[in-house]
């Protein structure tokens, strides 16, 4: 399991170690369960590749990402995903 770590509020992408291919085309790259993670996520159907953004909550959380061709083939795949923790206080200030 491929493991990827941002900042709280943070934004990062998650490249897979291969990227998706067959031998007609990629239909879909979506998250089917991003399990307590809260923030923005979004799958890239040409690279595979998922997009985050908005990071939280603080915490390790196990992102669940199907993939499916033109002739409706499924593949499951999922990553660890760390939300380091702010130093910020409520009011901005450290």
């Amino acid at each position: 399991m491929k493991h990827s770590c941002t900042n709280f509020w943070g934004s990062s992408t998650v490249n897979p170690s291969a990227g998706p291919s067959d031998n007609g085309s990629i239909l879909t790259v979506v998250v089917q369960s991003p399990g307590t993670y809260t923030g923005g996520i979004i799958g890239n159907n040409i690279t595979g590749a998922i997009t985050l953004t908005n990071a939280a909550p603080a915490g390790t959380h196990t992102i669940n990402v199907q993939t499916a061709d033109n002739c409706f083939v499924v593949t499951n795949a999922s990553f660890q995903l760390t939300v380091q923790s702010s130093n910020l206080y409520t009011n901005g200030f450290e």
